[in-house]
């Protein structure tokens, strides 16, 4: 086994597990399951970045981190073995998917749009596929105490958002180097800084407590999509690896703050946990929204 089979594993499980503790201390108040699950975004992206034979090695960190989380949440082995094989095979079967479409010809230039697709289609993919499968997990697990179609619901929607935010991210950064000159210029990283922070402000004031007290009735609930045009402007400043770290840090905001009772979605519910559906929503049409900016800027570049 070479060393960096063995860093790759490593750095893989540590990132999954990290992952993990942020998805899980963004649960829901009302269902207690999470919003958005970053950790299977881990998976899916470090599978796009890494070469064909260190993929083995992030299966397996991957994997390890599965088993070992499912086995602090009190499952027996073979059920947390369960939940690591379904973690892999599904996270394999959409990254290879999402590889197909960013194959090029020798010499030709790859399509950023396409590759966006396919990373979309593969999300999609892994996202159904585990959770139909957590279903015959869940009813082994649960002997059949578990209600299914709200159980395939939430796993399809966290881990297609969780994919959303974190494989353009670990994209994005996987050829990052250190440069003393070049890359982006002051006044575009300046003005780039400037319109996060406007989003960030409206952002707070819709989302961190009740809207409707803050704005009225009337007017609060309807300022609810204000701060896209922000992180849309910022994506097109900081290009790709700005855009998507800013993505992830306001995901994880809206989300937080949607939980603990703030925002329009947390306002008023006609059922249980109707907010985290409706965040879960939202996220993704940011994550949709700086995903297809960052492709057309790659492709008009």
């Amino acid at each position: 086994m070479s060393a960096r089979f063995v860093v790759t594993s490593l750095v893989t499980f540590f990132a999954w597990a990290i992952a993990a503790v942020i998805s899980q201390g963004l649960s829901d108040a009302a269902t207690h399951s999470s919003s958005i699950w970053l950790a299977t975004g881990v998976t899916f992206g470090a599978l796009l970045v890494v070469r064909a034979p260190n993929r083995p090695a992030v299966l397996l960190g991957a994997a390890l981190a599965t088993v070992a989380l499912s086995l602090v949440d009190g499952l027996g082995f073979f059920q947390a073995l369960g939940f690591g094989l379904n973690e892999v095979l599904c996270a394999s079967v959409g990254a290879w998917l999402a590889l197909r479409f960013r194959a090029v010809k020798e010499n030709a230039q790859p399509d950023a749009g396409k590759a966006y697709a396919g990373l979309l289609l593969g999300a999609a993919v892994t996202s159904a596929l585990g959770a139909s499968m957590s279903l015959l997990l869940w009813s082994w697990v649960m002997k059949g105490d578990v209600a299914l179609a709200a159980e395939w619901r939430v796993w399809a929607c966290t881990s297609f958002v969780g994919i959303l935010l974190m494989a353009p991210l670990i994209q994005s950064f996987a050829a990052f180097r250190v440069r003393r000159s070049g890359g982006m210029a002051t006044s575009q990283f300046v003005a780039g800084a400037a319109t996060f922070l406007l989003f960030f402000v409206v952002t707070t004031l819709i989302f961190s407590t009740d809207v409707s007290n803050r704005f009225g009735a009337s007017l609060g609930p309807t300022l609810t999509y204000l701060p896209l045009p922000f992180i849309v402007i910022t994506a097109i400043l900081w290009k790709e690896r700005g855009a998507t770290l800013a993505t992830l840090i306001a995901a994880l905001a809206v989300v937080g703050w949607t939980n603990a009772g703030g925002g329009p979605f947390a306002e008023i519910e006609g059922f249980r946990g109707e907010s985290a559906i409706e965040v879960q929503g939202y996220v993704a049409v940011m994550a949709l929204l700086v995903g297809v900016v960052n492709a057309l800027g790659a492709t008009a570049a």
